[in-house]
């Protein structure tokens, strides 16, 4: 009609958000959201006459929220399908037809997480399967459902051998207030607990916590990582936290990391660290902590918060003082950001200074007593280098070992945040602290 409907009216940051993700004819709308009696996301049909959510979900996982990416038929334009991620990818089909070949594909390729795309893809014989695994980075190939024939169309990265990837696994482990935490840990080749012999303990070796940034996004899966992978290469065993603030595991772990920065969102990456120790995983001793933007942060964070867990700490365009916020100049942040969700979601400088200065390191940078290497873009808009300025000024103050590494011309994205590369050849060592 030429008239508007307000279905629902809602705040962003409330339990019960939801996201318009397709229509389906002109009352029925797919969603993503979350129904007063469950902790994680699912897929709805929501009746846009009544305002009112199908009881049942189209798609609930437990633990998981539902994250899913929409297989749409292109001819006749309804929803056959969908993929999303548990602790890895998965598929889910609503047509027999296409289950059956989703089966098919699978028994082919076993050990993989094998994701079709078809397009019209109730009538076609034809699939793209985008087939990879924890150990493999992924590659393409054209599924024949007539022949029953796979044939490989490409790969991701060629020059990597399965053989010499470690695998990675899931665990879901208790933080010090009973909190769930969902943990990814990669193991160099060979030390997997799924590769020792029965009864065998694997072998503690020295580790690398890898924080994602965000903070409030889904970091992890089992998914093929490059930089997990490259670590676990030199014999580090990699630990990639999902600490409370993350996305993905449901409302009540979103809404725990509230106003916990430097607090209990950092007692979680210590407390996976103090259970992988447990299980005989990573050697105590040798554990080192990386992250970038806000894993940038809670690597400067960490040796402050728990000195003595943490032998060096490596930030990658990360956050030193969270006041800088709301008051960097330069920066890409939003006034409704500043003004809305960053009070909810960090704290209110106005009212919550002391909570703001607690979670600082820059304010608290003379308790750093672990080396600390820090890398920046010049050019950084969503991390201005006023962070990287002010750090450095009041490290080498207090007399804190920090080395620098600026990239003068590049911005968050010429920094690449998994592996902390440039377009540039190296880094051009000209600016004022070198």
């Amino acid at each position: 009609s030429d008239e508007w409907t307000v279905v629902p009216d809602q705040d962003a940051l409330a339990a019960d958000v939801m996201t318009p993700r397709f229509l389906e004819d002109d009352h029925t709308l797919i969603v993503d959201g979350r129904a007063t009696e469950r902790d994680t996301r699912a897929l709805y049909l929501l009746d846009l006459r009544s305002g009112r959510l199908e009881p049942e979900p189209l798609l609930g996982i437990t633990g998981f929220d539902s994250d899913a990416s929409l297989e749409i038929d292109r001819q006749r334009w309804q929803v056959v399908g969908l993929h999303t991620r548990a602790a890895g990818r998965l598929s889910v089909w609503f047509d027999e037809r296409l289950a059956a070949i989703q089966k098919a594909v699978d028994a082919a390729l076993p050990g993989r997480s094998n994701l079709l795309g078809c397009g019209r893809c109730l009538s076609t014989q034809h699939f793209v399967v985008d087939s990879s695994s924890d150990r493999h980075p992924g590659e393409f190939l054209h599924y024949d459902h007539e022949r029953k024939a796979l044939r490989r169309l490409g790969q991701r990265r060629p020059w990597i051998s399965e053989a010499t990837q470690g695998h990675r696994s899931f665990h879901r482990v208790a933080a010090r207030d009973a909190l769930s935490l969902p943990l990814y840990v990669t193991h160099p080749v060979g030390q997997s607990p799924a590769d020792l012999a029965a009864g065998a303990k694997p072998t503690p070796l020295p580790a690398v916590v890898m924080v994602h940034g965000g903070p409030w996004m889904r970091g992890h899966s089992l998914a093929w990582d490059a930089e997990a992978q490259f670590l676990a290469s030199r014999g580090w065993r990699v630990l990639e936290v999902e600490f409370r603030g993350s996305s993905g595991y449901g409302w009540r772990h979103f809404r725990a990391g509230w106003k916990q920065w430097g607090a209990s969102m950092q007692d979680d990456l210590a407390d996976a660290v103090a259970w992988a120790a447990r299980e005989g995983l990573v050697d105590p001793s040798r554990v080192c902590i990386y992250g970038y933007s806000y894993g940038g942060y809670a690597a400067l964070m960490a040796p402050i918060r728990h000195p003595g867990t943490f032998r060096c700490a490596v930030s990658a365009i990360g956050v030193t003082d969270p006041t800088l916020l709301y008051t960097a100049k330069w920066s890409d942040m939003t006034v409704q950001g500043r003004r809305h969700a960053l009070p909810e979601l960090v704290g209110d400088p106005k009212t919550e200074a002391e909570l703001l200065d607690a979670a600082s390191p820059l304010k608290r940078v003379a308790e750093l007593k672990v080396p600390v290497l820090l890398a920046y873009g010049g050019e950084d808009r969503r991390v201005p280098r006023e962070h990287a300025e002010r750090f450095l000024r009041a490290a080498r103050a207090a007399g804190v070992q920090v080395e620098p590494v600026i990239y003068d011309d590049e911005g968050m994205a010429g920094i690449n945040p998994r592996t902390m590369s440039t377009s540039c050849a190296a880094p051009r060592p000209s600016w004022r602290d070198r």
